[in-house]
């Protein structure tokens, strides 16, 4: 028996990296799974590996910046998966200037993709959950931004950090009628973005000096999105949980 059986999730970023861990764990742990990407041929596959592995997961195109699209997505999800019990909101666009060097053009991309993106996410789904009268939405935020401060990513970290502020809105305001809104903060991750950028040595450097001494995987956060995901957490609401191998203490 899984931990999420015959639930129905949305996973956005998920054709990849941390969001594909996410899709396939909840696939595995018995949810249906609606993986949300603009990256197609990834997403395709994931999708199709989830099935072949004898999960239900479907693949949509989906910009998270776009409300037509947060609509049409929607709505397939509700006629071939059923209405959403979960949503995950992983999407991202990374840019690593401060205030002063960042384009507006890429402060807007990074505040759109991260922040209105997992608005208008939320906005999508909550009507069906607040008609179910349950539901679990679980953003994956950052340490960066709500606990911890770099001299870079200008956008990046107010913009996680919002994501965190917004939660605790929707944790807030709908608790009462089943809505539970809870913010997954992961430190550096082994994950695609990381592998390609120039910052791979720094984070495994900088991770040498944390508790647990080590740059995380994927499937740790994924097993922590889970957990938020299930009913296991049910009298959790507003809550931002690191997993981040003690970085916020050091």
């Amino acid at each position: 028996m899984g931990r999420i059986d015959n639930k129905v999730a949305i996973v956005t970023g998920g054709a990849q990296g941390l969001g594909r861990s996410i899709a396939e764990l909840f696939a595995a742990e018995g949810a249906a799974v609606l993986i949300a990407d603009i990256r197609d041929t990834e997403g395709e596959a994931t999708a199709a590996a989830i099935n072949a592995a004898g999960g239900r997961a479907i693949y949509q195109h989906l910009d998270v910046t776009d409300v037509a699209q947060w609509t049409a997505g929607v709505e397939r999800c509700n006629d071939e998966l059923g209405v959403p019990d979960v949503l995950v909101s992983n999407a991202l666009y990374w840019n690593m200037d401060n205030i002063l060097d960042i384009s507006v053009e890429n402060w807007n991309k990074v505040v759109d993709v991260i922040l209105n993106g997992t608005f208008h996410g939320i906005r999508a789904v909550l009507p069906g959950m607040l008609e179910k009268g349950a539901g679990s939405i679980v953003s994956v935020a950052s340490v960066i931004g709500p606990l911890v401060h770099v001299p870079f990513s200008g956008a990046y970290q107010p913009s996680k950090a919002g994501m965190v502020g917004l939660t605790r809105h929707v944790a807030a305001t709908w608790g009462h009628q089943g809505i539970r809104a809870n913010v997954v903060m992961p430190g550096p991750m082994y994950t695609d973005g990381l592998a390609q950028n120039q910052f791979t040595e720094g984070a495994e450097a900088i991770a040498q000096t944390f508790p647990l001494g080590r740059v995380g995987r994927p499937e740790e956060v994924a097993q922590a999105a889970l957990f938020l995901a299930s009913d296991e957490s049910s009298y959790m609401t507003g809550a931002a949980l690191p997993v981040d191998g003690g970085q916020f203490i050091v």
